[in-house]
């Protein structure tokens, strides 16, 4: 009877050792701390609404160019995390941001767009104004580069209130053409080639639904689709039906939530009204059949992830605790494979592995909600860096990938070396709780071997 009260205690004493240190000490990778957090930026008074990824000072690693959510656009170092330069609009509200070569010196620049109608371009080295539009008093709200006049120089589509497109030549500032016979505001708009003229077109989604196409030569319309009633939010490029027309993903508030639209026709090729409202969407070939595939973030906190050729869905993951913001495409984590970004209402920013929708990671810095997220370099290792702004009044750049620390460490690197004391400390600590349980559970252990042996 002793003997087997012995043994029965030594059993006890042993599951209570493993149980508890699988939770302090042995558990599975944590994920809210495999990230590695390059540099932040904290200067903006204002929630930052939308960040992008670009080189500005000419240096060959990508800089963030990024808007709040009222006059101020910045210029942030993407090696260090430091201002190059800011810019407050002298007239109005910023509502949109884009970035191309408007001098043709090989780096990049800032494009903004004002609710008082003004279009500026800013030297991305200099930060000095390149040009202004003032050809429309209209309210500017979406804006996108491309090349419409094959001079060398990117130029400017604009979208706006009044139910208008603007192509404003990138070299001089001048307009090329207007298109003012859309139906109800303009909402996003975005450029490609789909005359096969080797000049960008242009396309808009607007309040009321419809998506326009226009020749970006002449501004004429090509085609317009009018399938949906409601406003389309979100829409970009992508090839759905393996033809040599490059196509169109529209994400809205419709009934129709997502579908797809032959570029050279203008019919939908598929839609999709069974998910939330669409917030954001990308577009990228996840299955490795050549064909695009849509990535979307929805109002329903669900990320999703679609068979660009039928629309049929790949997977779609629930991680999100709210709406998402917004999502992009890159390969974070350096094995070779598309992984899918996304940032959300819930303060998060989420990686998920782009062949099946693993969760890869969850990065819960931000401390308010994500509204933009972007891809870039910001190290110069060559492997995708993350790039968020949001509510917290900041920007942000993490990598997934450890840094290797040399004696020739950087500012950047410091930040970087912070967060790996910190995870060391959490370790260690991790490790006394273990020493701590260890021991005691041997003490508990000799008193029972005391009292029954």
């Amino acid at each position: 009877m002793n003997k087997k009260n012995c043994a029965m205690g030594v059993l006890i004493t042993l599951l209570m050792f493993l149980s508890v240190s699988s939770v302090v000490g042995y558990s599975d990778k944590n994920l809210e701390t495999d990230s590695y957090l390059i540099w932040k930026y904290t200067d903006p008074t204002y929630p930052i609404y939308h960040v992008i990824s670009g080189d500005i000072n000419g240096d060959g690693i990508d800089d963030c160019f990024a808007r709040d959510h009222q006059t101020h656009v910045y210029a942030i170092n993407g090696k260090t995390g430091d201002a190059l330069w800011t810019y407050s609009a002298p007239t109005d509200l910023v509502r949109s941001i884009s970035m191309g070569d408007f001098n043709n010196d090989g780096v990049d620049d800032g494009l903004v767009g004002e609710l008082g109608g003004k279009v500026y371009a800013i030297d991305g080295i200099t930060g000095n104004i390149l040009w202004n539009n003032t050809d429309t008093d209209q309210k500017i709200f979406s804006l996108a580069a491309g090349n419409f006049n094959n001079d060398g120089y990117d130029d400017v589509l604009a979208g706006t209130w009044e139910k208008s497109m603007l192509a404003i030549d990138g070299q001089t500032g001048e307009t090329i053409w207007n298109y003012t016979s859309a139906s109800d505001y303009i909402l996003p708009v975005t450029t490609g080639d789909i005359t096969g003229d080797g000049l960008d077109d242009a396309f808009a989604g607007s309040l009321d639904g419809k998506i326009y196409a226009l020749n970006g030569s002449n501004g004429d319309s090509l085609w317009i689709n009018t399938n949906q009633t409601e406003s389309n939010e979100v829409i970009t490029l992508g090839n759905f039906n393996n033809d040599s027309v490059s196509d169109l993903l529209v994400g809205c508030l419709g009934d129709l939530k997502l579908y797809t639209v032959d570029g050279e026709t203008g019919t939908i090729l598929w839609s999709n009204s069974e998910i939330g409202s669409v917030r954001s969407v990308a577009a990228k070939d996840m299955n490795n059949d050549g064909i695009d595939d849509p990535i979307v973030g929805c109002s329903d906190s669900n990320i999703y992830v679609f068979d660009g050729l039928d629309g049929s869905q790949l997977w779609n993951n629930t991680n999100p605790q709210n709406e998402v913001l917004s999502v992009t495409v890159g390969d974070f984590d350096n094995d070779g494979m598309q992984d899918v970004l996304a940032g959300s209402y819930d303060t998060n920013l989420y990686v998920f592995r782009g062949t099946d929708g693993e969760l890869i990671c969850v990065i819960d810095d931000p401390t308010d909600w994500v509204v933009s997220v972007d891809v870039g370099d910001f190290n110069g290792d060559q492997v995708d860096d993350i790039l968020a702004g949001g509510y917290d009044k900041t920007i942000y750049a993490f990598t997934l990938i450890e840094p290797v620390l040399t004696t020739e460490t950087s500012s950047s690197a410091i930040v970087t070396t912070t967060s790996e004391i910190s995870s060391t400390t959490e370790a260690s600590s991790t490790s006394s709780w273990s020493i701590l349980i260890l021991c005691t559970s041997l003490v508990v252990l000799n008193a029972i071997k005391r009292k029954y042996v």
